[in-house]
């Protein structure tokens, strides 16, 4: 009898930690399922910076664009200037070369606020990439070992 007891006992305990082990293997697809929709999240937020600082660098480019044909329109107003032959010409010319030199003063003041922002989306895409990577790594340790 007292045997019998004793395999009961180990019996219940045996059973105990089986339904334990049950319970845990019934939370794993849930928790990886947390952890993709975790990396999930990272990858749409470092796609949304990669998309701001491309569009960033588009403008920066625009930018650049419209400075140069600006300096070639100021070589010109300059050109028309010289070449002025009455007063009223030439005071329209002067204008003419004041409101270019602002526009590329302008310009050149966007473009220096775009590369400051790009530099700055660039440092800051760092830590989201290295969370990406760390919690894909963590994903692909956790579907290797269970």
């Amino acid at each position: 009898m007292r045997d019998q007891l004793k395999a009961l006992v180990r019996l219940a305990e045996i059973d105990s930690l089986a339904k334990d082990i049950d319970d845990r293997l019934k939370g794993i697809p849930l928790e990886l399922e947390e952890r993709r929709a975790g990396v999930k999240r990272i990858e749409e937020l470092v796609t949304r910076q990669k998309a701001g600082i491309a569009e960033a660098e588009r403008l920066y480019t625009q930018q650049e664009t419209d400075i140069a044909s600006r300096n070639d329109q100021l070589g010109k107003s300059r050109s028309k200037s010289a070449t002025a032959r009455t007063m009223r010409e030439a005071e329209a010319a002067e204008r003419e070369l004041e409101t270019v030199r602002r526009t590329i003063k302008d310009g050149e003041g966007e473009r220096d606020r775009l590369k400051e922002r790009i530099e700055k989306s660039r440092a800051g895409m760092g830590e989201p990439e290295k969370a990406l990577e760390e919690q894909k790594a963590e994903l692909m340790n956790k579907l290797t070992v269970e």
